[in-house]
């Protein structure tokens, strides 16, 4: 019945099953404790955590006391236990029980055995709840390999890994990699598990939300539409999964621009998810700042205000000031301010944001720098290039720690903070950066890169307003053969280099080269 998403009769024959036990050979029983066990399960699967985590507690419990806490059963129990606490959002508590449990787990039973690989992949998938990306795909990507190597590529436990894995790198900025990880393993799961199996529908759904990243929004509306009905015929309309697809979709109409349809599904979702899931539960909050997003790009930012605040307020009543989770809603907050015409506001929230992100993830976390940068931007848009010069400095020595100096993420903050100096006239430190920054774009990214070619208009910006002409010109010419490789002598970005150089030779006071560009 489970497998058949049929969970309702499943809970009702589990029910049954344990209360015979219960009589026939007791509530210690291993039997019963592990039907106990499923109780909880099915009802995590319904979106009834709460009564999921009492059942799971009181399993563990009774398989640690009677068969003590290495036994495989008591492992199991552990392993659920856990899984319904991050059902719940205590993903500090969750991660606590898996590393525990895998543990064990790998010491008795072995690292290659169904419940260490059950362990892996829930690491895995707590990590991307919580955020961190990298270390959940490091986790999914070892449980993935583990698992094709024991049971095979088509079990239907591996396929669930991969559903898990292809949505964390969708997550990622590597999209092309993602989608066409994705699009493979639709094909598998169709051809293995069929159309209306859960992790199918998921993955349909995880590339639906890159095809949105790729910009092919028609496509992506379109599969959000069928996941979302497949979803409702399968596990009801209720359906924790079901209203995954549904913000989806949401989602994809408001990234087409139909944000009137757009609110009125995430509106919905939201009503939904505070119904099943309740007012605090990590995806009911996420519904909230969904639905702040499309109040902003429907061009309501005092609704969206409403919309963050509340997802705010939640978050610090569910999980505390300083978790992961509530300091990113915090970030949305800060970034909600400032698009309803709160600077000072913005600034503040900015500023407690990066404060906590260094006490609670460190100084040279990746978010954490994303703060500091964020707050150096406003100080630039407020034009307060002083205020922002010491926060670019230690946002590129922080960069230089976490990264290494050649990484590709250090040129934007070098590209930053070369324009600071710029904008404070000192343009022998605005030109050290700004070159520094185009060694490593030739070195990491290549000559014809963008990223490169943008480089070289800010060193052609410098030489020019110091008055080094012939710098700025030596440069030009080189950008103008890079563009007619790349982009054709018609380009219109070609076109503009040439105007720029005719200006160049302007000041240079050769007049008739300059007239000879303007007029052929």
């Amino acid at each position: 019945y489970s497998y058949l998403h049929r969970y309702e009769d499943a809970l009702e024959l589990a029910q049954k099953t344990y209360a015979l036990m219960c009589e026939a050979m007791g509530e210690e029983h291993p039997s019963t404790i592990n039907i106990l066990n499923h109780q909880s399960v099915i009802c995590g699967k319904m979106g009834d955590f709460n009564t999921a985590v009492q059942l799971a507690k009181k399993a563990y419990h009774l398989a640690r006391t009677t068969l003590g806490e290495d036994h495989p059963q008591t492992l199991l129990n552990l392993n659920t236990l856990a899984v319904v606490y991050g059902c719940l959002g205590d993903y500090v508590q969750k991660e606590q029980l898996l590393l525990k449990a895998y543990a064990l787990h790998c010491e008795v039973m072995g690292e290659t055995h169904p419940q260490s690989l059950a362990i892996l992949n829930n690491l895995g998938t707590s990590c991307i709840d919580r955020e961190d990306i990298s270390n959940g795909i490091k986790w999914l990507d070892k449980a993935y390999a583990l698992m094709s190597q024991a049971i095979g590529k088509n079990h239907p436990d591996t396929l669930s890994v991969l559903a898990n894995l292809v949505a964390a790198y969708a997550k990622t900025e590597e999209c092309d990699i993602a989608f066409s990880m994705t699009q493979d393993a639709c094909r598998q799961m169709l051809e293995v598990l069929g159309e209306n199996h859960q992790d199918t529908l998921r993955t349909f759904n995880t590339l639906a939300s890159l095809y949105i990243k790729r910009g092919d929004l028609q496509t992506a509306l379109e599969l959000s539409e069928q996941v979302y009905i497949k979803h409702c015929a399968v596990v009801g309309k209720k359906h924790p999964e079901t209203l995954n697809t549904l913000s989806s979709l949401a989602l994809a109409y408001s990234a087409s621009g139909d944000h009137k349809n757009a609110k009125e599904c995430m509106t919905e979702v939201y009503e939904l998810r505070c119904e099943v899931l309740g007012t605090q539960h990590p995806d009911t909050i996420a519904a909230l700042t969904n639905l702040e997003y499309i109040c902003h790009m429907q061009g309501d930012p005092q609704a969206a205000l409403v919309f963050s605040q509340k997802a705010y307020e939640v978050s610090v009543m569910a999980w505390g000031k300083k978790h992961p989770k509530t300091l990113s809603v915090l970030h949305n907050l800060a970034l909600t301010y400032g698009a309803s015409g709160n600077p000072q506001q913005q600034l503040e929230c900015m500023t407690e944001v990066y404060e906590l992100r260094c006490e609670v993830l460190g100084q040279t976390h990746e978010k954490t720098l994303v703060s500091l940068d964020l707050l150096a931007c406003m100080h630039r848009r407020e034009l307060d290039y002083e205020a922002e010069l010491p926060l670019r400095i230690k946002l590129y020595r922080l960069a230089c720690e976490a990264y290494g100096e050649a990484h590709s993420a250090v040129i934007n903050i070098l590209n930053s903070l070369s324009v600071n100096y710029f904008n404070l006239n000192n343009y022998e430190k605005a030109q050290e950066f700004a070159d520094k920054a185009y060694r490593l774009c030739c070195e990491l990214l290549g000559e014809t890169h963008p990223q490169t070619l943008a480089t070289m208009g800010d060193l052609i910006q410098i030489y020019f307003q110091s008055g080094q002409y012939p710098e700025a010109l030596s440069i030009q010419q080189r950008k103008y053969d890079i563009l007619c490789n790349t982009q054709g002598d018609e380009h219109p970005d070609t076109f503009l280099l040439l105007a720029e150089t005719a200006v160049t030779y302007f000041y240079l006071k050769e007049i008739p080269k300059a007239l000879q560009i303007m007029t052929a």
